[in-house]
């Protein structure tokens, strides 16, 4: 019988044993196996984990609470004693979490093997490598997780999902598959109005599916919102791809002048 959990923290907090959830009720104890999870593997020192379940107020008896709810995770996990995921050092706790038995890890291991791939020229099994790492998230790491060092990691790995789906469109694009992302980059421009990067993406997406005045709108609106909002102009890069569109220079099938003259200004 596997009694190994599967974690995961690329949407809301859930711990998986044997195709059933196990439950984590508790602000406090989603909050401790939050930050146990974030650094899987290491030692969190006790202090840490104080001041990711209570802040800058913690109670007097906060240490004893923390060992209290690190008890009853280790309960609720437990499968005929079994389970001992959460190790107890002197500074603090580890959760051991093996290979292949958590979402991050195999973003991480995912979106690795697809830089990897594209460094060798392989851009469709690189394409494939991203889709399925992004494809692990169904929504903000831990939402509702109440905890400033939570809400700061999870964050920064907004922002690496986002690089890695830039990268994803990138390749994408460089096959051709233009009418596959347009759909999804219109979403994610909507979203994320000020990533000039991805808003070039979907300029050239537009203009290859022969929308060529919806891509030059783009811009338009583009430009508008950073001069409005943020008081600049779009960069080099954007209003390079303005002008490849304007002259007709963008290749119709990719090949080295769309990589050299399109693609590579936006990295």
């Amino acid at each position: 019988m596997n009694t190994t959990p599967y974690y995961r923290l690329l949407g809301p907090l859930s711990v998986m044993m044997q195709g059933k959830e196990v439950p984590i009720k508790g602000k406090r104890h989603k909050a401790l196996m939050a930050v146990l999870l974030l650094e899987a593997n290491n030692v969190v020192d006790i202090e840490s984990l104080i001041d990711a379940m209570w802040g800058e107020s913690p109670p007097m008896t906060a240490k004893s609470q923390v060992r209290i709810c690190v008890s009853e995770l280790r309960r609720r996990f437990s499968l005929s004693g079994e389970w001992a995921g959460i190790e107890t050092h002197p500074s603090g706790y580890l959760l051991r979490v093996p290979d292949g038995t958590f979402d991050l890890f195999r973003f991480t291991g995912l979106v690795r093997e697809g830089r990897r791939a594209a460094d060798v020229g392989h851009t469709e099994s690189a394409a494939a490598d991203l889709r399925a790492a992004l494809d692990l998230w169904q929504g903000p790491i831990a939402p509702g997780v109440e905890s400033l060092l939570v809400r700061s990691a999870a964050a920064r790995y907004e922002e690496d999902r986002l690089t890695v789906l830039e990268e994803y469109f990138d390749l994408e694009l460089l096959v051709g598959n233009h009418s596959r992302v347009v759909g999804e980059l219109t979403r994610e421009v909507s979203q994320n109005p000020f990533r000039e990067r991805m808003c070039g993406q979907l300029m050239l997406a537009l203009y290859l599916s022969n929308r060529q005045v919806d891509a030059l709108s783009l811009f338009q609106s583009t430009r508008r919102r950073l001069v409005d909002d943020l008081g600049l102009e779009p960069s080099r890069a954007l209003r390079d791809i303005e002008d490849a569109i304007l002259s007709g220079a963008v290749a119709p099938l990719p090949d080295a002048r769309f990589r050299a003259k399109v693609l590579s200004p936006l990295k």
